[in-house]
């Protein structure tokens, strides 16, 4: 590829993301962060960008970027939603991450009365509202209209008293050996408090997240995790991860669910009955949702 043609592909990846790491574009591109440096320094001078410490940020501010990221790979985030929403048990208290693919989860269980959600996602929450079904609760703190949520120290402290028996989680992307990463320190912070307050976590990721590194960790995956993805099971990555993580639920959104069957080796947990919270238990409990679509890998 040409320096010109991948710098132009550079310019349209920021804009359409809003911001990009060093590391993260240098991934998806294949060349060095040097390399990467070079190219942002001179979109940077061409007007075409903002580069910044680490990476780089859309020049100009879009008025809707919300709106474009949620249409964009809508199919994919919808299919993975679907089958989240099918694994969540009844009667528990939900974290609902940022993001439009959660969202999505927010459309896919806005009919469910038996669910307790918490989310400082303010479209999802809006959603629910809609529904009138779940019982839905939004922490106090500041808005930030780019990404539709609610940050801060505030949302933080808030959320730092809550038990949650399940943490649904959208990461920015996710390594080879199981790094999760966002884009933004106070995101990255919130993820990593509500993955310690609850039980177990569920990631939503999309197939273009594997393999992005973002630039803040806020995790690693561990096996009392369950992996919600669009990518098939010949993903390279996602072998990667099952060597790794050899325990963790691993489902794939593509699969129809008559069409798969559990790994025979595989004994399903009880599901948590309504209204029962494993309260008292260390976070990561291994009381986990039945399977019903594990890849095995």
């Amino acid at each position: 590829m040409l320096a010109s043609e991948r710098r132009e592909r550079i310019a349209h990846w920021v804009d359409e993301h809003g911001q990009a790491s060093l590391d993260e574009l240098s991934q998806h591109f294949e060349v060095s962060t040097d390399t990467i440096r070079r190219d942002l320094n001179e979109l940077h001078k061409a007007g075409k960008l903002r580069q910044v410490r680490g990476g780089a940020l859309r020049h100009s501010e879009d008025p809707y970027p919300y709106q474009r990221r949620a249409i964009r790979g809508i199919e994919e985030k919808r299919l993975i939603a679907n089958r989240a929403s099918e694994i969540i048990p009844e009667g528990i208290v939900l974290f609902l991450d940022l993001g439009t693919t959660a969202l999505c989860l927010a459309e896919a269980i806005a009919h469910r009365s038996d669910l307790t959600v918490v989310t400082s996602n303010l479209p999802a929450a809006v959603r629910l509202g809609e529904g009138g079904k779940v019982t839905t609760i939004v922490p106090g703190g500041q808005v930030d209209g780019a990404i539709q949520g609610l940050v801060g120290s505030a949302t933080f402290q808030q959320l730092s008293t809550i038990h949650f028996d399940i943490a649904v989680l959208v990461p920015r992307g996710v390594s080879a050996c199981g790094h999760l990463t966002t884009a933004a320190n106070e995101d990255a912070q919130i993820k990593q408090l509500v993955r310690e307050r609850a039980d177990r976590s569920l990631l939503m990721v999309t197939a273009n997240k594997l393999g992005v590194k973002g630039a803040f960790q806020f995790a690693e995956l561990e096996n009392e995790d369950t992996f919600i993805t669009d990518a098939g099971e010949s993903h390279s990555l996602l072998k990667s991860i099952r060597q790794n993580t050899p325990e963790l639920e691993l489902y794939s959104a593509n699969i129809s669910r008559t069409a798969l069957t559990a790994v025979p080796d595989h004994q399903p947990h009880p599901r948590t009955e309504p209204g029962q919270s494993p309260s008292g238990k260390n976070p990561r409990s291994t009381q986990r949702p039945q399977p019903f679509a594990k890849l095995n890998y």
